[in-house]
This record gives structure tokens, C-alpha cells and sequence, in this order.
């Protein structure tokens, strides 16, 4: 993948979140805690993806859904960072990205 489809893909996680949420003004602490709900879900996309592999039944559709999950909840942990850094040192340019 090529880092602008990256940041595409970023960018478009990021305004289905705002559209989800609104534009957030969150303490550290909070931020911290959505960031680590969303670390959560990505581990355990990888969980089950490692469980289900070890079963070769219906292996092709479900494996594929899973990795699609799995490398959904990588970009929605880019995208929960992002905010926060956009909220935290907007001085700093992210917001070209953003």
C-alpha cells in the first residue's frame, strides 16, 4: 500500500468518526481510553483471526472477512491518534493530513 492510500484511508476513517461523534475536545486521559478500546478490538480481530485459521473449514470467505476487520481496526487506531494529535499540537502541520 502506498502511504497517500494510507492517509486516504486515515482521512476517510477519521470524517466517518467525526460524523459519528462530532469534533471532540477530550482530556488525555479520555483519549487515552478510546485509544485503547480501539487497540482492544484490533487484538481481538487478531484473536479470532488466529483461532479460526487453526479451523480449515470455510476458510477462504471467513479468513478474508477477518483480516479485512483486523486491518479496519489498525486504521480506526491511525484515525483516534490523529484527532488527538490534531487536538493536541495543531501547530505542528496534521492538519494537511486531516
Amino acid at each position: 500500500m502506498k502511504i497517500r492510500e494510507l492517509i486516504n484511508e486515515i482521512k476517510a476513517e477519521r470524517a466517518r468518526q467525526d460524523n459519528k461523534w462530532g469534533k471532540q475536545r477530550l482530556s488525555l486521559r479520555v483519549w487515552t481510553w478510546v485509544w485503547l478500546e480501539e487497540v482492544g478490538e484490533y487484538y481481538q480481530a487478531k484473536l479470532e483471526l488466529r483461532a479460526f485459521s487453526r479451523n480449515r473449514s470455510a476458510w477462504d470467505k471467513e479468513v478474508a472477512r477477518m483480516v479485512r476487520n483486523k486491518d479496519k481496526e489498525f486504521i480506526q487506531i491511525l484515525a483516534v491518534m490523529v484527532a488527538f494529535v490534531a487536538q493536541y499540537r495543531p501547530w505542528h502541520g496534521i492538519w494537511k493530513i486531516y
